[in-house]
C-alpha cells in the first residue's frame, strides 16, 4: 500500500472503493462550502442512512504515526462545513495507511470522528477491510513490474478488480504475461 504514492490521490481512490464495498456511492475530491472557507473533501460517501466525508492521509513510510494535530484539524473542517450546511446528515472520517497515536484516537473518540488505519479500530483496521472486501491495490501484484504499476496508477486504475485484458494490452504485455497477471488477480479475488 505504501507504493501507491508519491501523491495521495490513488489512496483516495482506494478509500472510495472501500466505502463503495460498504454500500456507499462515492465521489473523490469534492469542494464543500464551509461557513468561513471552502474545503476539498477527499472522499464524499453517500448512503440513505447518512453520509461520510473523509480525509485520507497517505504516507510513504510505514512507521509514520498520525498525531493529535490531524484529527484536530479534520474536526475543525467538519465544524466549518456543518455550520454552513446544518441540514446535512454526515459524519467525518479520517483514513490513513499508517497508524494513529493514542492521543489522536482519544481525541477522535471524544468528538465522534471515525478513524480507520493500520492500528484502529482493532477489529476492523483498514487492512482488515481491504481483505474482507477484496479491494487490493494493484501494488500487491507480483506479476507486474513497478513501471507497469505506475502506468496503471497514472490511468486511475488503483485496485486489482479494475484490471482487465485491455488495460494490460495497453501496457504492451505479451499474451503469456497477461494470462499470469489475470490469474494472480483471480486468485486474490476468489473467496477463501
Amino acid at each position: 500500500m505504501y507504493k501507491l504514492g508519491p501523491t495521495g490521490y490513488p489512496f483516495e481512490i482506494l478509500c472510495a472503493e472501500m466505502l463503495k464495498s460498504k454500500g456507499y456511492k462515492t465521489k473523490v475530491s469534492v469542494i464543500k462550502k464551509g461557513k468561513f472557507v471552502s474545503h476539498e473533501v477527499d472522499v464524499v460517501a453517500t448512503r440513505p442512512d447518512g453520509d461520510i466525508y473523509c480525509e485520507c492521509k497517505f504516507h510513504n513510510r510505514k512507521y509514520y504515526k498520525n498525531d493529535v494535530k490531524i484529527p484536530l484539524y479534520v474536526h475543525a473542517r467538519y465544524l466549518d462545513i456543518k455550520e454552513a450546511n446544518p441540514g446535512l446528515n454526515f459524519k467525518y472520517a479520517l483514513i490513513s495507511n499508517t497508524q494513529f497515536s493514542e492521543d489522536a484516537i482519544k481525541y477522535a473518540k471524544g468528538v465522534d470522528l471515525l478513524l480507520f488505519s493500520m492500528n484502529y479500530p482493532k477489529k476492523n483496521t483498514f487492512c482488515h477491510l481491504i481483505q474482507r472486501y477484496r479491494i487490493y491495490p494493484i501494488t500487491v501484484l507480483s506479476t507486474l513490474r513497478a513501471r507497469e504499476k505506475k502506468q496503471l496508477l497514472d490511468k486511475g486504475i488503483v485496485i486489482i478488480k479494475h484490471i482487465n485484458k485491455a488495460c494490460l494490452k495497453a501496457l504492451n504485455l505479451n499474451d503469456s504475461e497477461i494470462r499470469k497477471v489475470l490469474k494472480e488477480v483471480k486468485v486474490l479475488m476468489s473467496k477463501e
